[in-house]
């Protein structure tokens, strides 16, 4: 329950708001940006992230990553001239600092230059518009707090997360040989206008992904004399089986296994 409290809208505003904010204002005091305006969410703002990676087998082979790199631009100039969208760049493993700050500069958007909290990370995909990236970490969190994403596959493992979600209801994968203007703005625009329905169907699979990990939780905590005698305590105090915190960030809190 520490990472998130529930709300009725699904959005974090309380109290706490500035203090939760309060590493992007020399960010966005650099854009002359008020810090007040993302509060209150009149200025609305996409998330990208750029990961490094030796493989990026399934997008481009050997050309990858350049190719991922030259996207991320587009889409960066693409939000911030259509759509009027803020555009951060975040990383979510220290060795993408430097490249997502210098897609940041290619694109004149902003980049966040250190490695945010659990409790900051999930604040900021909160209350974006769409999430954008190659780390798997990004789009699973962001579906934990039940924000449309889009993956650029580097890895088959995209396509497993794709899978494992089953949703027909917008097409999160962007493909290396797709056209931007003709495919990927297509997805993009729709992702956008059903972004309450996303969000309904992520509450309802990260509600499930919750309620099997109580139960997982629960049959690890039988199997063992040992285990057993420790169950009592352990659940009733596991982080991970709060009443507050459900979904794929359940994961994130367990310290008993």
């Amino acid at each position: 329950g520490r990472l998130l409290k529930n709300n009725k809208d699904d959005n974090v505003h309380d109290e706490n708001s500035i203090h939760q904010y309060h590493y992007l204002h020399n960010v966005l005091k650099d854009k002359k940006i008020s810090l007040q305006s993302l509060i209150e969410k009149k200025q609305k703002y996409v998330i990208l992230n750029y990961g490094t990676s030796t493989y990026f087998q399934t997008f481009g082979g050997k050309k990858g990553r350049k190719e991922v790199k030259q996207i991320l631009i587009k889409l960066a100039k693409y939000f911030q001239k259509t759509w009027n969208y803020l555009v951060f760049f975040i990383s979510t493993w220290d060795g993408d600092l430097s490249y997502n700050k210098k897609l940041a500069i290619k694109s004149n958007a902003m980049s966040i230059n250190t490695l945010l909290t659990a409790k900051q990370l999930l604040h900021l995909l909160q209350n974006a518009e769409l999430v954008i990236g190659v780390r798997m970490h990004c789009a699973i969190l962001a579906a934990s707090v039940h924000t449309p994403f889009m993956l650029i596959p580097y890895r088959l493992k995209s396509y497993d997360f794709e899978s494992s979600l089953k949703s027909k209801i917008w097409n999160f994968i962007i493909l290396h040989d797709e056209s931007f203007d003709n495919v990927t703005k297509n997805k993009i625009i729709l992702a956008l206008h059903k972004q309450l329905e996303i969000k309904e169907y992520l509450k309802t699979v990260t509600m499930q992904v919750y309620m099997e990990y109580k139960y997982a939780m629960k049959k690890f905590f039988t199997t063992s004399e040992r285990r057993h005698n420790n169950r009592s305590y352990c659940l009733s105090r596991c982080n991970a089986l709060s009443k507050e915190v459900m979904g794929f960030h359940v994961l994130e809190e367990c310290e008993g296994v």
